[in-house]
């Protein structure tokens, strides 16, 4: 019995731990949670699409109702290594994921654009417009 127990134990521990699945790029807004109505959607898709014809950087956004036991830096780091965002060569892809229960926003920037977007700049991007936007819902 003590060994139907322990093993039980790690099974049950293991299935825990299993990490926040990364859903297909599919679009550039992901949207798991349906925070965006359909308007909304098509209105953020079309920035973004603005944004990569005036200066051919891509800019996807995912909406996740939780990062689990993963923090929104780990996650984020996730997504961004398997959907490839931007250029190859230029690692200039920018990936901006809400976990929407777990309260917490990032802006996950490439290599390429560090200098230009830097962590002080999307940590006031996410302070001054994302927050107080969120905060209106």
């Amino acid at each position: 019995m003590r060994y139907f127990i322990l093993i039980f134990t790690f099974v049950c521990s293991f299935v825990a731990a299993q990490p926040t699945i990364v859903p297909q790029l599919q679009q550039q807004v992901t949207d798991l949670t349906s925070s965006l109505n359909s308007q909304e959607k098509k209105e953020l898709t079309r920035k973004l699409e603005s944004i990569f014809n005036n200066t051919q950087v891509q800019i996807a956004v995912l909406i996740i109702p939780t990062t689990k036991d993963e923090t929104i830096e780990q996650y984020a780091t996730r997504v961004f290594n398997n959907w490839r965002l931007g250029d190859a060569k230029r690692n200039d892809g920018i990936l901006i994921i809400v976990a929407w229960s777990d309260r917490t926003v990032r802006i996950q920037v490439g290599y390429g654009l560090e200098e230009k977007v830097t962590d002080a700049l999307a940590g006031d991007i996410i302070r001054s417009n994302m927050i107080p936007a969120f905060k209106q819902q």
